[in-house]
């Protein structure tokens, strides 16, 4: 049976596991605004001027809806 591990061999463990957890939380967050930059470019190429200002209205359109319809949600959920 291996001896408990000391109050400081703990913290450095945490540590390391909160570092290493941010940076992946870090570089999804990256490659997430760089995809949907990439797919703003390529939506914008296909689509044409018309076809693309159509789909950036909706797209605003629907993003202020969803703050309406969120009223707080995800918090209240992450609390529970």
């Amino acid at each position: 049976m291996k001896p408990p591990d000391s109050p400081i061999q703990e913290k450095t463990r945490t540590a390391e596991r909160l570092v290493r957890h941010s940076l992946w939380l870090f570089l999804a967050e990256a490659l997430a605004k760089v995809l949907g930059l990439a797919i703003q470019v390529i939506a914008a190429r296909y689509l044409g001027d018309q076809g693309f200002g159509t789909f950036s209205f909706a797209f605003a359109g629907s993003g202020a809806f969803i703050v309406f319809i969120d009223i707080g949600l995800a918090v209240y959920l992450t609390r529970e």
